[in-house]
């Protein structure tokens, strides 16, 4: 969907390419493939196909939709792939563990996070496992404030 104010936007730039008319205007007269996106009730973005600009518009928002479309929720087999991945790599996943944190509760952390970035999803299994091994492994080593202040009265 464009919205009336990247349309305005566009029409005022690009005015050869991009034209803002009321629906009851029609299809402009100039020369040129014109194609019609409606705004809203009343107004018609109307887009020159032909040209360079209209091209790279259509293809960003082609892509824009693709993202968003890829950025929906999880479907039920790509939640089985997670679900299996990380059962998979278990015990990959608990020999880096710090000592607070057992396996199932990184896996449980692991898996809301993917679920609610579903993008992560859609990586390689491999780089998914790596990112959550990874993270693990540098939970422990956390700086703690205690440790940071008795280093600081080292030095003063």
């Amino acid at each position: 969907m464009i919205d009336k104010q990247t349309a305005l936007e566009k029409a005022v730039r690009f005015p050869q390419a991009f034209r803002v008319l009321p629906l009851s205007d029609g299809k402009p007269t100039d020369r040129g493939t014109w194609a019609a996106y409606q705004i809203d009730e009343v107004c018609v973005l109307w887009i020159d196909t032909g040209h360079t600009e209209s091209l790279k518009f259509l293809q960003y928002q082609l892509e824009r939709n693709e993202v968003m479309h890829m950025a929906k929720e999880l479907t039920v087999s790509e939640t089985k792939t997670i679900q299996a991945l990380l059962t998979q790599n278990f015990k990959a996943i608990k020999n880096v563990l710090p000592q607070h944190l057992t396996p199932e509760r990184a896996a449980r952390i692991a898996f809301s996070t993917i679920s609610r970035s579903p993008l992560l999803a859609r990586c390689t299994p491999a780089s998914l496992i790596n990112a959550v091994i990874e993270r693990n492994r540098r939970s422990t080593r956390t700086i703690r404030p205690c440790a940071v202040q008795k280093h600081q009265k080292q030095y003063l």
